[in-house]
């Protein structure tokens, strides 16, 4: 990772970052739109990015980045490095969402849901259709989108079955708190559903990057110098040394004394990004090795100040997404693209969704179908997942932003058709008492 300039961050266009995507949010709330703090912040850097107002007028770029954009890069890098640590900590075992919640069914009948053999069924078999769904629907798009697909056809199902069953956990969590469900049972189903897509991701995402550089089928990026052999060698021995030796170490050390812990994390998080970068994995997946192995007193702290983290460096991902990303949104094969992505995936998802929250964890009819819109949310891991495969050369750039396009749309009908859903849900219980 390349360290910039210090002044590179000391420009009118990190103040617009910083202010710009808040006052929009809070105007969003204000008028009654209700759009999400996330999605405001790409929208807003796909506008004032090369996309639409940069690409018209390249003198408001260079105002805005007089030193270039090399300090909202790193910063975006910095940012992704966070939001993978966060990842970690959630699909940690030692995270508390693991090991608490229970929640009351409809007949008022006390079940331990949260945690309970049924509802990993329900994360299993709605992964598996999508898995599925994605050989099923890649020939297609390479069949009608090839300049889209580029040259990673080869690679597209797999892409397609790391990303499809996305559930986005830190804007779910956002939109259950705004919604006011975040405490409701409901809300705290769709939270483990989404807790439990995160632990199928990250391996899987893994697997598939170590694949793609140990064959040589990254494109646009330097050849990496290790036969796919020595690579998953090099892999297994850094994940061995993850978590049986370290984890088992922090742990142990967290038991006897927190703030020593905490300390020593701070190396074993540097020497796992390091190791990663050195695999040619990403720093985003070690970040993500690490916050699985981080300790329990770390979780606290980091839980308590998700907020600030939220509003401080998370629009430096997104905006700067739009910002260095010159999408094009004039490309029909672009927007055809992620067009068949949303109305497929989406009318898969929520229909097996609905079924199986009504056949296995007794969420019925409407409410059934509330947990189906909830978790088509793809949010911002979506979009960190597509864009780091297109940076390893794994993807198309032009795959990409049509996969960022679908998380977009995604996120933003997720929420109110869940509370539609709600909404004709209170009304049968009036009717039907």
């Amino acid at each position: 990772m390349h360290i910039p300039p210090i002044n590179s961050l000391f420009v009118p266009g990190t103040l617009l970052i910083l202010t710009a995507p808040y006052l929009l949010w809070k105007l969003s709330k204000k008028i009654g739109l209700g759009l999400q703090f996330l999605i405001i912040a790409l929208i807003t850097g796909i506008l004032v990015g090369p996309s639409v107002l940069g690409g018209q007028f390249p003198q408001l770029m260079t105002f805005l980045f007089p030193h270039g954009m090399q300090g909202i890069k790193f910063a975006s890098d910095i940012a992704v490095i966070v939001m993978g640590l966060l990842a970690g900590i959630h699909i940690s075992p030692d995270h508390k969402g693991h090991r608490d919640d229970v929640i009351e069914a409809e007949d008022g009948v006390v079940r331990s849901i949260t945690n309970g053999p049924k509802l990993y069924i329900t994360s299993v078999v709605t992964t598996l259709a999508q898995i599925v769904l994605a050989f099923l629907i890649a020939p297609i798009l390479i069949k009608v989108a090839p300049n889209v697909i580029g040259q990673t056809s080869a690679l597209l199902p797999y892409v397609l079955a790391v990303i499809l069953p996305v559930i986005a956990l830190p804007v779910l969590t956002a939109a259950l708190i705004e919604t006011g469900l975040i405490h409701k049972k409901v809300g705290k189903v769709a939270m483990q559903l989404s807790m439990n897509s995160e632990i199928y991701l990250w391996p899987a995402l893994i697997a598939l990057t170590a694949f793609a550089v140990g064959t040589g089928q990254t494109h646009g990026v330097a050849e990496h110098a290790l036969s796919i052999k020595d690579l998953l060698i090099q892999v297994t021995a850094y994940l061995a040394l993850m978590f049986i030796a370290i984890r088992p170490a922090i742990k142990w050390i967290s038991s006897k004394n927190a703030l020593i812990a905490n300390i020593l994390f701070i190396p074993v998080l540097i020497g796992s990004l390091l190791a990663t970068e050195h695999l040619g994995l990403h720093t985003l997946l070690g970040a993500v090795v690490a916050g699985i192995i981080s300790p329990h007193s770390l979780h606290l702290r980091v839980e308590s100040k998700v907020k600030y983290i939220q509003f401080g460096l998370t629009p430096f991902f997104l905006m700067g997404v739009g910002l260095l990303v010159k999408f094009q949104l004039n490309n029909p094969e672009v927007i055809m693209v992620s067009a068949i992505l949303v109305i497929v995936t989406s009318i898969v998802h929520v229909l097996l969704m609905s079924a199986l929250a009504s056949r296995l964890l007794q969420f019925f009819n409407w409410k059934g179908l509330a947990i189906g819109f909830l978790t088509i949310m793809k949010g911002m891991v979506e979009i960190v997942v597509s864009k780091q495969l297109a940076d390893a050369g794994i993807i198309s750039p032009l795959l990409s932003q049509a996969v960022i396009l679908k998380a977009i749309v995604q996120t933003l009908i997720g929420p109110p058709l869940a509370k539609w859903a709600l909404n004709n849900h209170a009304k049968q219980k009036i009717a039907f008492p």
